[in-house]
Order: C-alpha cells, then structure tokens, then sequence
C-alpha cells in the first residue's frame, strides 16, 4: 500500500511539474496557436491546411496552427474539390464543419424506365410521391424505399381518368388531398398509408369555393374543414374500399369563428376572434379556460398585427414559439420582433427544419433562413431575442420549393425550372450551384435519410433520382409500375 501511494505521489508531481509551466506559458501568449475543428463529407476526403494534409476519419481537430487566416483546400476521389477560408485566433476553437463535396459529375439515375410524367408532388417526411400522368391512369404512387409504383385508383373508377388540377400535402403525413377536374368530385383525401391507397371522396371538396383542410399532426384519424372561419372536425371512415365516401356529419370546433387554425404533436390551437392564441385537446376542448380575457389594448394591438383579411395557419416551433403564416404571405411570431419580414414582403412557403428550430421561407425572388434565437444578457438579466430572417439569396426569379440538406448546412432550391443548391454558412457569401433542370413547370422532392433529390428531366418527364450525400443503408431500387384490380 506504502508502495502505491509513494507512485501516485510521483505521477501527480510530475503531471504538476510538466503540465503548469505549459499552461502558464500559453496564458501568458508565449503560445499562439490555434485551434480547428474539421468535419468533411465524404468520408474518403482530404483537406490541406497550414501545410498539412488530413484525412479522415471525420470529425477531426487541429491544434497549434498559426493565428491567421488559412485557406483549407477539400478534395475527394470521384468528387469535386472546393476552397474555404478560415480564421485561426488564439485561445479559441474555430470550427469548420459539414464541408460538402458532391460527386463529379453528377449523374441522374432513371428510376421508372419508359414512362414519362407531368408533375410530381413530394409527401415530404415519408417516402412516398405523387406522379401524374396525362394518359392512362393519372395519379401514380411511388414509394422510393420499396421502389414500388401503383396507380392510386381502381381502374373502373370514374375519378381515373380526370385530370388533376393541384395535391396538397402536409409534412410527415402518408395522406394527401388530390383535386380533380371531374363534374361531381372536387377533392379526395388519398391515404398512402395503406396498400392498395385508400380514396375518400369529401362532398364538401365539390364546387366552385371548396373550404380549406387541414389534416396531420394530433389527428391522424381526422381532418379539418375550414371555412368562413368555421372550423369542423370530419370522422374518416374506413370500410377496407379502395374508394369510400366521408362519414356525415361533423363536429363544430369552438363556439364562433377563427382567424387561424394548426396543429402539433400534442395540441390543437387556434386564434381566436380577438387574436389570442388558444390551446386545445385532440377533440377540440379549450385547455387554458383560466386565463383571463385579453384587455381592449391587447385587441386592439393584435387586430393592427394581424390585419382582419388573412386566415392565419399556426405553425408550432415548440410549446411557447409560434410562427404564423397568413393565406395572403404574411408572415408573424409570437415573439419579439413579431413582424418576421417587411409589410409588403408576402412569403411563398416555409419548411422547419426536423428538430430544430430553424426554418427556410422563400418568396418568387428571394430565400431566407430563421435561426434559434441566440439568449443575450441585457443588464444583468436574460433577454430572449426573437427569431429573425437572413436572406442568403436574392435575385430569384421564380423560386416554388426548398429543402434542407445535410443537417442543415445547404439548402435546395427550385427557381422556375433550376435546382440550385447553397451554402447556408453563416458569415459567409453563399455559394451557389446549379446541379439540374426540370420539366417545365413541375417540382421536386428530396430525402435527407437518403441523401436523393427525385425529379422529372426536362426532356422526357422521367421520373429521376439524383443522390447528394454519400450511400446510406436505404437505397432507391428500380421501379416497375403495377397495376390495382377493379373493387369487388
């Protein structure tokens, strides 16, 4: 025992005499060196900086490096090679992460051979899309991890030959609303979730002003109608047919009118004749009846906020962040500064970024990103800063979609018919690259659990699959379109 404290002793004396004199030293400057931390993708890069060269694997730290501005220069076989500068300052960690190579070149794959398509709508956050056809049946299924195609209806149905005017979606949802151009149906949900699809045709979706719907999230079991401000909870009915009619009747959520409806994980919520902000239970039962009633003031400022023409859809960052996205572009939060972007500036669409707070918002010429609010001290307290927007490209001409990509490092965009993909590092002018075109007119889709853009080429309207990221386990076979008997 004597023994084994006489060599501890040892050791953390001699750890003391060797480590102290060099952190003195270093506190004192006599050191000036810095500090980078790297992270390269792909795997098989290697990066040149300072006069060394790293490979990986990835992420990897570099210390001792001379306190200036360094270019880091990133090649990878099969890849291209790109440039970036970095600042090294003393006594602090510089870090240089998601560095992207794409491969060089960049060759589309062609995923259903010999059938073209008119437009292709994504089910973003499943692996599901929507193709339409001009001839034949219409609407088609795709599922890109069982790589299976399916026509959606029966082919005796009478909805199979319409045309489809426009789908809407919601993020994470197997279901879509599909609108036809057809006498006595307007719109249908279509349900992916099941196989084949299961179709309900929604009366209500029929005529000139069909009302909005909203679906997803709490309710997967129900969707919204929602008109004049009234909102009502339809029942979805499920007799195994691959076409069904929408159960009758519906219950009436709240006692008067909204001026905004949305949903999340746990609660419904709504904004209220007097622009206030309640939460409710999956059934529509109000969960804060104990707050108390706004005062006029408090009216009257949210009435100028929010105007009395838009109907607003809330959007949930998580349980105290809201944003507000009103039919017209205007786009709120509940935090300070409410006004995201300026009076006349009206935003095309938003997409959160999974688990995070962060946001892309676009309108037809220009891109913006909303980070987390960053907490400031503000006189020995905490300030809590809202979120605000930074453009990171401008001069668009007709931007319709946009993706993250790589944890949130880049951003796909589609402006008119160009798939441009950006850097989206803070600080830094935004570099920019065209990888593809499109079939006039149509969109595009992208899985960041596959790292694959799937779009329509421009020349033929084949369905293609473009992958960004390195291979993953899920993989997008080749298809083969089948085809849905007649309904007994």
């Amino acid at each position: 025992m004597n023994r084994l404290r006489k060599i501890l002793s040892w050791f953390f004396v001699c750890s003391y005499a060797i480590l102290c004199p060099m952190l003195i030293v270093y506190a004192l400057g006599y050191v000036k060196g810095g500090l980078i931390i790297l992270d390269v993708t792909p795997p098989e890069a290697e990066v040149e900086i300072a006069g060394q060269t790293l490979t990986g694997p990835w992420p990897k730290t570099i210390s001792r490096l001379p306190t200036e501005n360094l270019q880091a220069h990133v090649q990878a076989p099969g890849h291209g090679e790109m440039t970036r500068e970095v600042s090294v300052t003393r006594g602090e960690a510089t870090v240089l992460d998601h560095l992207l190579l794409l491969p060089d070149p960049l060759v589309p794959r062609v995923v259903i051979p010999d059938t073209t398509f008119s437009h292709l709508q994504a089910l973003d956050g499943t692996s599901h899309l929507l193709l339409t056809k001009t001839k034949g049946p219409t609407l088609l299924a795709f599922d890109w991890k069982k790589g299976e195609a399916v026509p959606v209806l029966p082919s005796d149905s009478e909805l199979n030959a319409a045309p489809v005017k426009h789908i809407d979606t919601v993020d994470g949802s197997e279901s879509a609303v599909v609108w036809f151009r057809h006498k006595k149906h307007g719109g249908a949900v279509v349900d992916l979730s099941h196989t084949p699809a299961v179709v309900r045709v929604v009366p209500e979706l029929a005529g000139k002003n069909p009302p909005k719907i909203l679906w997803g999230g709490i309710n997967p079991e129900a969707f919204f109608l929602v008109e004049k401000g009234y909102v009502r909870r339809a029942f979805k009915k499920n007799k195994g047919a691959a076409v069904e009619e929408v159960e009758d009747g519906s219950q009436l959520i709240g006692s008067s009118t909204w001026r905004g409806f949305g949903m999340g994980d746990s609660e419904l919520y709504g904004l209220d004749a007097s622009w206030q902000l309640r939460r409710m239970d999956r059934f529509g039962t109000p969960l804060n009846t104990d707050e108390p009633e706004p005062r006029a003031e408090e009216v009257e400022k949210a009435r100028l906020l929010f105007g009395e023409k838009e109907f607003f859809s809330i959007i949930p960052i998580n349980d105290e962040a809201f944003f507000f996205l009103g039919e017209n572009g205007t786009l709120l939060q509940n935090q300070l500064p409410h006004q995201l972007v300026g009076e006349n500036v009206k935003i095309r669409g938003a997409k959160l970024a999974p688990n995070s707070g962060r946001a892309l918002i676009w309108q037809p010429n220009k891109a913006g990103i909303i980070n987390e609010p960053i907490p400031r001290r503000h006189r020995g307290g905490q300030l809590q800063p809202g979120r605000v927007v930074r453009w990171f490209y401008e001069k668009g001409s007709n931007i319709r979609a946009a993706y993250f990509v790589h944890d949130g490092s880049h951003a796909l965009l589609l402006d008119g018919d160009r798939v441009l993909l950006v850097e989206l590092f803070p600080g830094v002018i935004a570099a920019k690259r065209e990888i593809t075109k499109v079939k006039s007119g149509s969109s595009i889709a992208y899985s960041e659990e596959s790292g694959t853009l799937f779009f329509l080429d421009a020349k033929r309207g084949q369905l293609n699959a473009l992958r960004l990221l390195p291979e993953t386990k899920v993989k997008t076979p080749a298809a083969k379109i089948s085809v849905i008997k007649p309904a007994p």
